[in-house]
């Protein structure tokens, strides 16, 4: 297969990306999970009139933990939105082929060999496809066809990267 097609990046779909990434990688249940410890806490500290310290320190630290994760995801969204304002023009081409999936813009551009991708996660409006732990560019599905995506699918699975 080749098939070139033009992509359009948006603040938007930045946002929509960051937050599928931060909510896959923990943000959520972090966030979740440290509200219930510091909500547990204060309400045992007003409940028993208990004003220790190490009561006082848990609930400080419980606090944190659910500040952490909405920092997390602010200083993703920030890297993001810096990258696209690096751009210069919001557009790229993005052709697949057999052995590699090159991007092009006015900034730059990469060919990436389909043993260089880790992963992809797919979601309905973007793809996240990882060439590291948390190193990752994002292609948005709308100017993909059936035929793209399922050929993106086999590629990167028959070249032993993972698709979710």
């Amino acid at each position: 297969m080749d098939r070139t097609f033009c992509v359009t990046y948006s603040p938007q779909l930045v946002r929509s990306a960051t937050g599928h990434f931060w909510r896959r990688r923990g943000g959520a249940r972090d966030l979740l999970i440290g509200s219930v410890l510091t909500a547990t806490f204060v309400t045992y500290a007003i409940i028993t009139g208990d004003r220790s310290t190490s009561t006082v320190i848990l609930t400080a630290l419980f606090g944190i933990n659910t500040v952490i994760p909405v920092l997390r995801y602010h200083v993703y969204l920030s890297g993001a939105t810096e990258k696209l304002r690096k751009m210069g023009s919001p557009e790229a081409y993005v052709q697949i082929i057999d052995d590699y999936i090159a991007v092009r813009a006015a900034s730059g551009a990469a060919e990436l060999p389909w043993t260089s991708i880790e992963h992809v996660w797919s979601f309905p409006d973007v793809w996240l496809i990882f060439i590291g732990r948390d190193n990752y560019f994002t292609l948005p599905a709308a100017p993909m066809d059936e035929e793209a995506k399922a050929f993106i699918r086999q590629m990167v699975t028959d070249h032993g990267g993972k698709f979710r």
